[in-house]
């Protein structure tokens, strides 16, 4: 056997053994619109399903408060603020809601991840930092 098809028989097995572990995921954007400038995120659809993210930074320390405008006309949204460590704060949306979450900062990168389940509507996030005197 050639070294190609040593190296091809022995992809196709390890492939075989990871199947279960990876995960391919559908991402459906249909009328999708963001503007993500700064420290703010608008963004509208008239059908998302899948996953989506986006990264900010901020100064380690500070105290950062994240705004959000959710309308949600079906489906559901979940909306996911994390640094490289942990969640810091999630919540899921099945309907309109607005409200306010803050924390201290203790990385500079920040992610906030977007998964939708066949969700029609949009989401208006909008982080303030404030220095920690």
């Amino acid at each position: 056997m050639s070294p190609n098809t040593i190296f091809f028989i022995v992809l196709i097995l390890i492939i075989f053994m990871l199947r279960k572990h990876i995960k391919f995921i559908t991402v459906i954007k249909w009328g999708y619109t963001d503007n993500n400038f700064g420290k703010t995120l608008n963004v509208s659809y008239k059908r998302f399903a899948g996953l989506d993210n986006y990264n900010f930074f901020f100064r380690k320390g500070n105290i950062v408060t994240i705004s959000y405008d959710v309308k949600v006309e079906e489906g559901e949204l979940t909306l996911e603020w994390t640094d490289r460590k942990k969640i810091i704060w999630q919540e899921t949306f099945k309907e309109d809601s607005q409200g306010t979450f803050t924390t201290l900062a203790d990385h500079r990168l920040h992610y906030v991840h977007i998964e939708g389940k066949n969700t029609k509507g949009g989401y208006h996030i909008k982080f303030t930092e404030k220095g920690n005197e």
